[in-house]
C-alpha cells in the first residue's frame, strides 16, 4: 500500500494518530502510534513505535518495541482496571475517567535522534532519549539515555564503544547532514568518513 507518494506500508501495517514528514517504509504488521516521525525512516516487520519523536534517516529492525506504555507497579493490580476507563476494551469498567497518573505516563515521550539504528528484538523503554548516530544492538533493552554515536548492547543496554573518535563525532554533529535530502547528498562518499566530512563541512559554509 502507498499511504502517499513517499510513504509505503506493507501488509497489515498501521499508522495511527501520527505525523510523518515523508519518505518512509513501514514493514508488515508494524504499527506507529501517537508519533512524530522524520524523513527517510524504515521500520521492519512486527514492530511497535509509540509516543515517540524520531529524527531523519533512522533504521528500525524487526520485532522491536519503542515507547510502549509502562504499567504502574505499586497499585493493587498491574491491570489497567486500576488506572483507566476500560469500557471500550472489556465492556465493563471501574473508573469513569482515566486516572491522572495514566495520562501523565502517556504524555511521556521517547526521543530518537537522527541516523539511529535499532536492531532486531530490541526494546526501548518509554521516556528514553537515543541521540544522533547511535546504534542499539539486536536484543538489547535500553533503559537509559544513549549518547551520540554510541553503540550499546545488553540487558540493560550499556555502551560498548563509540562509532568514531570524539573529534570526528564533534564534526559530524556540527554538519547536521541529516537535514539534507538524498538528492542533496549524492556527491557524498559515505564509505569515506574523512572525505564525507570535508564535503559536508563545505556545504555548511555555503
Amino acid at each position: 500500500m502507498i499511504y502517499d507518494e513517499n510513504i509505503k506500508l506493507a501488509g497489515f501495517a498501521k499508522i495511527m494518530n501520527s505525523t510523518l514528514l515523508g519518505n518512509a517504509f513501514i514493514g508488515m504488521s508494524s504499527c506507529i502510534n501517537r508519533c512524530d516521525v522524520g524523513r527517510y525512516n524504515g521500520l521492519a516487520y512486527f514492530s511497535y513505535l509509540a509516543d515517540t519523536n524520531t529524527g531523519h534517516y533512522c533504521t528500525f529492525g524487526s520485532r522491536i518495541s519503542i515507547g510502549a506504555f509502562s504499567h504502574p507497579t505499586d497499585n493493587l493490580s498491574v491491570h489497567e482496571i486500576g488506572y483507566r476507563n476500560t469500557l471500550e476494551s472489556y465492556g465493563d469498567t471501574i473508573l469513569q475517567e482515566d486516572a491522572s497518573t495514566y495520562m501523565d505516563e502517556r504524555a511521556k515521550k521517547t526521543t530518537i535522534g537522527n541516523d539511529v539504528w535499532i536492531g532486531d528484538n530490541a526494546v526501548v523503554i518509554k521516556g528514553v532519549t537515543i541521540s544522533n548516530g547511535a546504534i542499539v544492538a539486536a536484543g538489547s533493552i535500553v533503559t537509559r539515555d544513549v549518547d551520540p554515536y554510541s553503540i550499546v548492547a545488553g540487558n540493560p543496554a550499556k555502551q560498548i564503544r563509540t562509532r568514531f573518535s570524539d573529534k570526528i563525532i564533534e564534526r559530524l554533529l556540527s554538519t547536521n547532514w541529516w537535514e539534507y535530502s538524498m538528492q542533496e547528498l549524492k556527491d557524498v562518499p559515505f564509505d569515506d568518513i574523512s572525505k564525507s566530512l570535508e564535503i559536508l563541512e563545505q556545504k555548511r559554509l555555503k
